[in-house]
């Protein structure tokens, strides 16, 4: 039974009890859910600075310096992601 499906059956003391049996879990996945929107905008930043748009703006050693700034802080990202994802496993196993 998930929180939704409690909710949705109008079970608020279940709902309740769920949510604080569950706090970290449903904490971390907030967490995983703003740190994707995070991941989103990094990647569309490299994008940008892949682009004519960005070419005119910036040098290219500008560029390079920053998207060498931008791929370190995916791969942190992604790993941080990997890491929150195996605890919510081990947390529901």
């Amino acid at each position: 039974t998930t929180l939704n499906e409690l909710v949705a059956r109008g079970d608020l003391a279940g709902a309740e009890a769920y949510m604080e049996k569950h706090e970290q879990v449903l904490m971390l996945n907030s967490a995983i859910n703003g740190t994707l929107e995070q991941l989103e905008h990094t990647r569309a930043y490299r994008k940008y600075l892949n682009s004519p748009e960005a070419a005119a703006d910036m040098s290219m050693e500008e560029r390079m310096e920053t998207r060498a700034e931008i791929e370190k802080m995916e791969r942190e990202i992604v790993s941080w992601l990997r890491e929150a994802k195996t605890m919510i496993r081990r947390d529901a196993g």
